[in-house]
């Protein structure tokens, strides 16, 4: 098994569907960019993302519900950037632990 697909059979498992993973509203999470089998800086992710959006438009409004925006999910410009730097390394020892915790 490779890792892209632990890691998404992993997000299915805490998710509970294909579109509860999409619309995952833990950004913090260590494995949310890799949440759809593959990284935030490839097409495909880009591109599952926006099929998405168009399927489902009202997840995508309710967002604001959980306090997150929807260009978290689907703006390209420096949505990478922006999980990176909201977390110390500190804070992802302790998300480490919590992810492991949960297997």
């Amino acid at each position: 098994m490779t890792k892209q697909k632990a890691i998404r059979g992993f997000c299915l498992e805490c998710g509970g569907s294909a579109k509860d993973v999409v619309f995952c509203p833990d950004p913090r999470c260590l494995l949310w960019e890799y949440r759809l089998g593959t990284g935030m800086d490839g097409e495909r992710y880009w591109s599952i993302m926006e099929a998405n959006r168009r399927k489902y438009p009202k997840d995508v409004a309710e967002l604001g519900e959980y306090g997150l925006s929807p260009s978290l999910y689907f703006d390209r410009k420096g949505t990478y950037g922006i999980i990176k730097r909201s977390r110390t390394k500190d804070e992802d020892k302790v998300d480490h632990i919590d992810q492991v915790g949960r297997l």
